[in-house]
């Protein structure tokens, strides 16, 4: 899977999500495409502390044109007169600066950035007259325009060092990219609202860039110009109606071997088809995850969104075997205890009334989301009568039973209750699963083995650790590491994942880097989409939520391929779901 930054988790995290980011002790190193380089673990370190410390020392806005808040530094240019004076207070002061963002720039001196180490940069009006030969010397990630009116200039940005990814908020055609044809460290392009596509065409001229993001991706948006662009093999696409009709062809006709879907009208079938028009792509289908990073009922000053609030445990599971949970009322406010986030045999709902006046839950519907909504039946027909009581200010346990709801009857998947609060509606979404569903149940038995073989491999060399010692490459040769690779995978896939542990001459080196884990990953199931004698696609569809926010829910549908060679059953691709 993609890692991200999630400290940094804004516009430019869809970019992110394209590297495959390790951070470690001893031989630190950041892997993105295959292309390894090294990172500083003593400036790390540092940063991460000094972020702790002064997070909570957010200066607030004031008249003299500056405010910093956790991590993010905006100055109004027409308002400081020594921007680079106030920076350096800031930093001295132990400041932990990761976004500079600088409004009202129209030709205001920027020299002050010259030479710096900023993560990212943003502008947010390029008028063509701000002299961006600053950037000459300094190490900016990333560099945001917010709105551009005149592409003169721009140019310059060839000359700055590490500029891995350009954002640009807004794209109207007015562009010509030709200028990034020097950008050699350029990996990365993200574009906020497009309203004409004309010139993407010359990103062909970029040599390096290989991943592009359209966040507000729709019908409009014609990315036939991917076929001009051989270089450009991962893209990222977010929106509100996203179906595999809008893009199959043009990603057919294109070199992406990536597609990472982010969809609000998130529907499994959908990305079902997405997978099988695209078999030669690796695709990740989404949820829009984005209200999972809304302030929650974890932060002081939490604010609830209605008198009376509802969520589920994510998932029930049919084959869970548990004792009968006993409801419960204590008082409103939130504390989800761990057997109650754990519990899988039942559909728990948890009710709290954050009103002074008494509540009723008076009746739900169930929906099985799969090719639109469907309606599905409780025991007793499509409504379930409940009559549950809210006193004020408490939180109520309520059990729909297997007597109320017969899951075992149900298909795995996603599922949407709605509750009747007076003339409130509640709803909450939730997944269905077995035991039997969490591994491909549907292999044979030989492609069962390679499964378990490159589950193996995964975790032990791909997964949230790399690792080999200097005593490992002192045994083992290049051919002898892709050759057990090889096991489980394609040759070409072998050759691809050993890559962070080969150094420029094809030879094995020493490596320890980390990464974390993915801590919002609660559960999956598998499901096959197409089985043949040569070709076998299915999903792992992962259910994610966390203790902390309760009241959001979203899946993820992870694209795995095997192929019959002639050394039998090899994984193309196979995602860690963690």
């Amino acid at each position: 899977m993609w890692g991200y930054d999630i400290m940094n988790y804004k516009k430019y995290a869809a970019i992110i999500l394209s590297a495959l980011c390790l951070t470690a002790c001893g031989n630190t190193s950041a892997v993105s495409d295959g292309t390894i380089t090294s990172v500083s673990e003593t400036s790390e370190t540092t940063s991460a502390e000094t972020a702790e410390e002064t997070a909570e020392n957010s200066t607030e806005p004031s008249s003299d044109g500056y405010r910093y808040e956790k991590y993010d530094l905006y100055i109004d240019m027409s308002k400081v007169k020594d921007a680079g004076a106030l920076y350096d207070k800031l930093i001295s002061e132990g400041t932990y600066i990761s976004d500079l963002i600088l409004s009202n720039v129209d030709d205001a001196d920027l020299s002050f950035i010259r030479n710096r180490d900023i993560y990212s940069l943003t502008i947010e009006k390029y008028n063509g007259r701000t002299d961006l030969g600053v950037l000459a010397g300094g190490n900016i990630r990333e560099l945001t325009f917010g709105e551009i009116t005149d592409s003169t200039g721009l140019d310059a940005i060839a000359k700055a060092n590490m500029i891995y990814t350009l954002i640009f908020d807004t794209y109207s055609g007015n562009i010509d990219f030709g200028f990034a044809s020097d950008c050699k460290d350029l990996q990365g392009i993200n574009f906020g609202n497009v309203t004409d596509v004309s010139g993407l065409e010359t990103l062909a001229k970029v040599p390096n860039l290989n991943f592009i993001v359209f966040e507000k991706y729709s019908r409009d948006i014609d990315l036939n110009f991917l076929s001009e662009c051989p270089n450009i093999t991962g893209a990222r696409l977010e929106g509100a109606d996203i179906t595999a009709d809008m893009f199959a062809d043009a990603v057919k006709n294109s070199s992406l071997k990536k597609l990472y879907i982010k969809a609000e009208n998130f529907d499994l079938a959908d990305g079902e088809e997405m997978m099988l028009a695209l078999p030669d792509v690796n695709v990740t289908y989404c949820m829009d995850d984005s209200p999972w990073y809304k302030a929650g009922p974890w932060e002081e000053g939490y604010v609830p969104e209605s008198d009376v609030m509802v969520y589920t445990n994510p998932c029930v599971n049919c084959g869970a075997s548990e004792e009968k949970w006993e409801c419960r009322t204590s008082d409103a406010g939130f504390d989800r205890p761990d057997d109650e986030f754990k519990h899988q045999s039942t559909l728990l709902c948890v009710f709290t009334n954050y009103s002074d006046e008494t509540k009723t839950v008076d009746s739900a519907r169930l929906y099985r989301i799969y090719n639109g909504e469907e309606p599905v039946a409780f025991s007793g027909g499509e409504m379930l009568e409940i009559g549950l009581e809210l006193a004020p200010q408490t939180k109520v346990d309520l059990d729909i039973t297997d007597d109320m709801l017969p899951c075992s009857a149900l298909e795995s998947g996603d599922y949407r209750i709605v509750f009747n609060v007076g003339n409130e509606q509640l709803e909450h979404r939730f997944c269905i699963l077995s035991d039997e569903e969490k591994s491909p149940y549907f292999l044979t038995d030989e492609q069962t083995e390679i499964y378990k073989k490159a589950e193996s491999l995964t975790k032990t060399y791909f997964g949230c650790s790399y690792y080999l010692s200097e005593e490992d490459i002192q045994n083992t040769t290049a051919e002898e590491f892709i050759a057990m690779v090889c096991e489980g995978f394609t040759y070409d896939e072998a050759v691809s994942l050993s890559s962070p542990y080969m150094d420029e001459n094809g030879e094995l080196k020493a490596i320890c880097a980390d990464r974390g884990g993915d801590i919002s990953a609660f559960d999956h199931f598998y499901k096959c989409l197409y089985s043949g004698e040569d070709t076998v696609i299915f999903q792992s569809i992962v259910v994610h939520t966390t203790e902390d926010n309760p009241y959001f829910l979203w899946f993820e549908a992870l694209d795995y391929k095997m192929v019959n060679t002639d050394n039998g059953w090899r994984f193309e691709r196979f995602p860690l779901w963690y």
